[in-house]
């Protein structure tokens, strides 16, 4: 036996199933009852190893136990001697029983999943080198073992099948209804009820075990047709991503999910709620049978099974008709089709099942486990060489260590063997080595915060004299070279200081390269940080956007930066033109034209532009025909072609969706003039925006256009959305990030452009006639410049839900380019500078100023869950406000917030404009030193005006948008 949650289930089952077979093992820890042919061994020893290096490998601490193990039997002789090949370095049992006299008949291996096989499928992805070659050395390990051994046999037939497929030597089919206690399992009928049934997970929160999948399932299925959902296992490391708890604990906030996350129930837990209107849900991505799922449908409770999981064999071959339920956990959304039919018609379903269980015998196929363990040995490998290359391991293992007296292990395992009077744990002493990141993470907590902050930024600065140092010393002849002081500097850059001079050296090389917009990106970045064109680049940027065709990103460069003394009136100018421009709409000739819409007053108008976007189409189409609203008829779906060189139309013809509207222009436009055709052509009262890699909830559509019509003041309600990871054709892995819009109004619009989002928000189409379309000449940054364009004008609502999804294909994403972080420049940055926010807030009541104010010192982006702060964009708000009404008590924060920008200024230009690569230690630690007294100075300030100040330099804006280094 084993203390290992399911293995020691199945050995405790296994002994009682066959009361004519004496079964030893070694008891770990004090325990309940046992059957009485199951003898416990306390052992008097246990290894302990001093070694820190030995502890902190899985190999030496796994033969440490089987050393124990051989220890206790020193001497003896069994006719069997049976081993889980869950333990991935079970070879080494055999020179620990050579070393300790140990004799024996046979050597059976239980097959329930190679160790190896649980870790590969823990990653979200594939896993890095080193870990892929050690999860490569262990199957090695595990295939050597399955050669060796006499006999083989497993309760999966799938799984038998399948290693010996793999090896080249079969095992043994143990019938799992030869466990005694699954046959004596009596299904249960509860009465029906009104309210709809539950819904359990109940399993290791493994990652293969689908626990991730569920919840995404959850998230998919309406919350009225369930009465509750429960997900229960014990925690479990998931790979990159730590513990299972803390991930999924984040994808229920994500998608802000009613379920309960619990730790693993015990059977009398789990045998009511087989017995009660519940239904288990068992989603996992592979399972070489899963005996939980077998437990429930024995019980008589309905269950959803992956079509991965091995017990579908066996109900297939041993409970032929048995009614069951096969997901797909790969496709949540279908997954949840099937299991919503479940949960309709549950009461006939469940009837059904206890019925087929009563009356119908099943099939006990597949010998016996005496017969198993009697047969002749199917040995493929001899075992001698094993045990001659182990032995000297094992033994110098020994020499490392020590067996040390143990204390008696209380309670009645210990009166079964009275002989035996000292305890057997494994547990060596610090068998984990010490992590120093959480030591020093509470000793850095202990430090005052300006303390801490200047400890950090003191150690990034000796890391900065290195990398400068090497930069310095590297060639840049030719391009590879230049490459290699690239990523001189990428590396600089993870210490988020000086990135001013670092982002000033990338653009210089890139000009080199021939890269003229990515050095223009960079300095740009330059520019924002400082606040002023330092090292005079303006007519060059300029000019390399207009080679690009970037006509108004010069002229934003132009009017921000190219003379300070007309920079206000040049940027008032070009806000004022911007807004005129988008005031009409150029028509357009389609070049096809395919309308299907019957419903002449639709509510709402989903529109979709397309662009090489036939692959991901009929994903897209499938997710969207589950919209509530949409089977009610009240949604036009406006598809915009702009003369794609695919063909997306033969996909949303298939599909079949009731009112559709295609246009194809006959030349490729932008994204948001592709928007404004769709708006020109739409009927319906409310807008909806939608890439064929966006997706929503299936009563999102009905949920918003409810809102919209019981609030009619507000002009967009929104929800929240998540990121998720999918593979090529658009099925869900993983969550990356969520934007949490947890505000309830459209101010934090000014300090977060995710926080007003398209997916999900429905908005009024009045806002056109109001504040204009959508700008055509951007990219990828309209949606943000349409909404600082209505700011402060438009009204929000935010609804406490998660209602969309962004599917991040494994592809780059179109938004994610050097382009529109350049166009942004106009679409955000420009606005929001003292210039731009005086036309912006040209019309706005000094108290809401004031507001803006508090929320750009201290706000919470969506997109984290840390506090965030604004300072330029607060000295930009405050330098109005103070220019308007100058006696306003928000002005004498004033001083305070300059000090801070000033400093945090100084801190991305530690050495003013001189070249890294000439930059001497002192000069930045003087720098440091400045910047850190004019943050002090500021907090003490705004203290006295009962402000709760705490600057964090590495929190605000400047470090948390357009910070990371492009690739060239």
């Amino acid at each position: 036996m084993t203390g290992v949650g399911g293995g020691e289930s199945f050995y405790r089952s296994l002994a009682a199933s066959n009361p004519d077979i004496d079964f030893y093992f070694v008891q770990t820890e004090p325990m309940g009852d046992v059957p009485p042919n199951a003898h416990p061994v306390v052992s008097p020893r246990r290894c302990v190893c001093d070694d820190s290096l030995i502890r902190r490998q899985a190999s030496a601490l796994q033969q440490m136990v089987f050393l124990d193990l051989a220890a206790t039997f020193e001497g003896q002789h069994f006719d069997i001697v049976d081993l889980p090949d869950y333990y991935t370095f079970g070879l080494y049992l055999f020179g620990a029983l050579d070393l300790f006299g140990i004799s024996y008949d046979r050597l059976v291996l239980s097959m329930h999943g190679p160790m190896t096989m649980s870790v590969w499928l823990n990653w979200s992805g594939t896993p890095p080198p080193e870990i892929a070659q050690s999860i490569e050395e262990g199957a090695q390990l595990e295939n050597a073992l399955y050669q060796v051994v006499d006999i083989r046999y497993g309760i999966s037939r799938t799984f038998i099948e399948a290693r010996a497929a793999a090896n080249g030597t079969g095992g043994y089919y143990l019938n799992p209804l030869r466990l005694d206690y699954l046959r004596r399992l009596s299904p249960s009928r509860p009465a029906p009820a009104a309210e709809p049934p539950g819904l359990l997970f109940a399993a290791r929160k493994e990652r293969w075990k689908g626990a991730h999948l569920y919840l995404e399932m959850l998230w998919w299925l309406p919350r009225s047709g369930y009465r509750a959902a429960v997900l229960a296992g014990n925690d479990a490391d998931v790979g990159p991503d730590g513990r299972s708890n803390v991930t999924l604990g984040r994808m229920l906030a994500n998608r802000k999910i009613d379920c309960t996350l619990v730790n693993q129930k015990s059977w009398p837990e789990l045998r009511v709620d087989f017995a009660a209107r519940n239904i288990v849900v068992v989603p996992s991505t592979y399972d070489s049978l899963n005996l939980g799922a077998l437990e429930s449908l024995l019980c008589g409770c309905p269950t959803a099974i992956s079509r991965f999981a091995g017990v579908i064999r066996f109900l297939s071959d041993s409970l032929p008709g048995l009614p069951w339920l096969m997901i797909d956990p790969t496709d949540p959304p279908a997954a949840t089709d099937d299991l919503q039919r479940l949960l309709d018609g549950y009461d006939d379903h469940r009837a059904q099942l206890v019925e087929h269980l009563q009356t119908r015998t099943p099939i006990i196929d597949g010998p016996s486990l005496a017969e198993i363990y009697q047969s002749p040995s199917r040995r493929s490998t001899d075992r001698a060489p094993v045990i001659a290359a182990t032995k000297p391991l094992l033994a110098r293992l020994l020499e490392i260590g020590q067996f040390c007296l143990r204390e008696t292990v209380p309670g009645p395992a210990a009166a079964t063997t009275p002989a035996s009077t000292f305890s057997f744990r494994y547990q060596p002493r610090d068998s984990q080595p010490t992590d120093p990141r959480p030591v020093a993470a509470r000793a850095l907590a202990q430090i005052p915060q300006s303390a801490a902050l200047e400890k950090q930024f003191r150690d990034g600065i000796a890391l900065l004299c290195d990398h400068y140092r090497l930069y310095r010393e590297a060639p840049e002849t030719d391009a590879a070279a230049r490459a290699v002081k690239r990523k001189i500097l990428y590396e600089a850059l993870q210490r988020r200081l000086d990135r001013g001079r670092i982002f000033h050296e990338l653009g210089r090389l890139a000009y080199l390269d021939g890269k003229g917009l990515l050095g223009a990106a960079y300095d740009l970045r330059v520019m924002r940080l400082a606040g002023a064109d330092l090292f005079d680049r303006c007519l060059t940027i300029a000019g390399v956007l207009r080679q690009h065709g970037m006509m108004n990103e010069a002229a934003a460069v132009e009017a921000l930066y190219g003379d300070a003394v007309a920079a206000p009136a040049r940027c008032a100018d070009f806000l004022d033109q911007a807004r005129a421009r988008c005031q009409t709409l150029a028509p357009v000739a389609f070049e096809r034209v395919i309308d299907r819409r019957t419903n002449a007053a639709p509510r709402v108008a989903l529109i979709v532009s397309l662009y090489d976007a036939a692959a991901k189409m009929p994903r897209f189409l499938e997710l969207l025909r589950r919209q509530t609203l949409i089977g009610r008829g009240e949604v036009e779906i406006i598809f915009i072609d702009s003369a794609s060189p695919r063909d997306e139309w033969a996909p949303i013809e298939a599909a079949a969706l009731p009112q559709c509207l295609y246009l194809r222009t006959a030349e490729r436009e932008t994204i948001p003039q592709a928007w404004n055709r769709g708006i020109a052509a739409s009927r319906a009262p409310y807008l909806i925006f939608l890439g064929a890699d966006e997706t929503l909830r299936p009563d999102a559509l009905a949920i918003l256009a409810d809102a919209l019509d019981a609030a009619p003041s507000v002009d967009w309600v929104q929800a929240s959305a998540v990121v998720v990871r999918t593979d090529a054709a658009g099925r869900f892995t993983d969550d990356l990030m969520a934007y949490d819009r947890k505000t309830v109004d459209a101010d934090f619009m000014l300090v977060d452009t995710t926080y007003v989002g398209h997916v999900p928000g429905l908005y009024r189409r009045t806002l056109h006639d109001r504040f204009g379309w959508y700008d055509g000449s951007f990219r990828g940054a309209s949606d943000t410049e349409f909404k600082m364009r209505a700011f402060p004008g438009f009204t929000v609502d935010t609804l406490e839900m998660t209602l969309g999804e962004y599917l991040n294909y494994p592809e780059p994403r179109t938004t994610a380019s050097v382009a529109v972080e350049i166009e942004d420049l106009r679409a955000w940055y420009l606005p929001r500078t003292a210039a731009g926010i005086a036309t912006l807030l040209r019309d706005c009541p000094a108290d809401r100023i004031a507001r803006l104010v508090d929320i750009a010192l201290n706000h919470r982006k969506c997109y984290f869950d840390t506090p965030s702060s604004d300072v330029e964009l607060a000295a930009a708000l405050l330098a109005v406000l103070k220019r308007d009404d100058p006696d306003h008590p928000a002005c004498r924060l004033e001083p305070g917030t300059a000090m801070v920008l000033d400093a945090y200024r100084q801190l991305d230009f530690l050495s003013g404009t001189a070249p890294v690569s000439d930059t001497a230690p002192e000069s930045l630690h003087a720098g440091l030193q400045a910047a850190l007294a004019a943050i002090s100075r500021a907090e003490r300030d705004h203290l006295i005006l009962d402000r709760t100040a705490s600057y964090a330099f590495y929190n605000d804006n400047r470090c948390q948008q357009h910070y990371w280094p492009w690739e060239p």
